[in-house]
């Protein structure tokens, strides 16, 4: 059973996290306990709540899947994984995929030019174009993103790395 301390919290919860049948059958378990892919990780759900461990750092809090992203959020903010279901392993990731969409002088937004971060370092920039018989191409470049912890004005400013060089 698990269950929440309620000296420290105003909530008296339990939940509980294997059963048995009391017919002398193995108990059957609700939790799901995920490893990464070096397996140095753990990220273990049951019943709305995660834990996920690190080394000796243990980080607990309510989760959510949406996607095929299960997103946790804890008191030291939110965390983002990639779970496979077949192999018990996840990959944590940097943020939740997302597009980026060109805006024009207008205000407006091009769905057209875009780049589309994966959560996991990459990009992808893709310019979607129409020929005068309504034919759709794409055309995509990969490449890799960085943080470089530069804020200006409240907006942060990556570099993207695409055939080696740099944006």
């Amino acid at each position: 059973m698990f269950g929440l301390d309620s000296q420290l919290t105003s909530y008296n919860i339990a939940y509980w996290y294997s059963y048995s049948s009391g017919s002398g059958g193995a108990p059957t378990t609700l939790s799901k306990e995920y490893k990464s892919e070096d397996g140095k990780e753990t990220l273990t759900l049951v019943g709305g709540f995660a834990v996920y461990r690190s080394g000796e750092k243990m980080i607990t809090g309510l989760y959510s899947t949406s996607n095929g992203v299960t997103v946790v959020s804890t008191a030291e903010g939110t965390m983002y994984f990639e779970l496979n279901e077949e192999k018990m392993t996840f990959i944590k990731l940097e943020s939740v995929p997302y597009n980026a969409y060109l805006r024009n002088v207008d205000g407006s937004m091009d769905k057209n030019v875009y780049i589309h971060f994966d959560g996991k370092g990459n990009a992808v920039y893709t310019v979607v174009t129409e020929d005068e018989e309504g034919v759709e191409s794409k055309k995509e470049i990969s490449g890799t993103v960085e943080d470089t912890d530069n804020y200006r004005f409240r907006v942060c400013y990556l570099r993207i790395q695409i055939d080696g060089k740099n944006f």
